[in-house]
């Protein structure tokens, strides 16, 4: 085989090679490290019995501090991390509040989360719009989101909590 023709199986196969390490690498990519800081921190408050909403930020906070990512994108990098974390833990906990609710309650759970997702979205698209269409629109509704989808998350564990006794 030529030289020619083994050039796209190399480079395919060193770009496959890499690819977790790029993922690895990706700033918004929440870390292990990045979620157990938050399950710390929610059981933390949890035992003293303090408002676990303090979570909140937890990792976009200090990732916005680092003088590397103070641009636009590095800002909605850091935001973004933590809003998946926040927005995994909620699909978690709102699949484990279906299991235990009733059929009118399932339906009820429901028709809130339709309602809330139409506030959060709502509610952060009038928070990137006080930017004037700006480059600080971007983070302020990522910030938006990540908050929201925080409270929000919290809100079901706490029904979570609840109705498993």
């Amino acid at each position: 085989m030529s030289r020619l023709r083994l050039l796209p199986l190399v480079a395919a196969t060193l770009f496959a090679s890499a690819a977790p390490v790029f993922a690895e690498d990706d700033p918004a990519v929440p870390t292990e490290t990045d979620r157990q800081m938050i399950d710390m921190c929610l059981d933390e408050k949890k035992q003293n019995g303090e408002v676990a909403e303090v979570c909140v930020g937890l990792v976009a906070e200090p990732c916005l501090a680092e003088p590397d990512n103070q641009s636009t994108p590095m800002m909605g990098a850091c935001l973004d991390k933590e809003a998946t974390i926040w927005d995994d833990n909620l699909n978690a906990w709102y699949k484990q509040l279906v299991g235990k609710l009733e059929d009118d309650q399932v339906t009820a759970l429901k028709e809130s989360q339709r309602a809330w997702i139409a506030m959060r979205d709502s509610t952060c698209a009038f928070q990137a719009s006080l930017w004037g269409g700006g480059t600080g629109a971007g983070p302020a509704a990522i910030e938006c989101f990540m908050r929201e989808t925080g409270h929000r998350a919290l809100f079901l564990r706490a029904q979570l909590e609840f109705v498993s006794g």
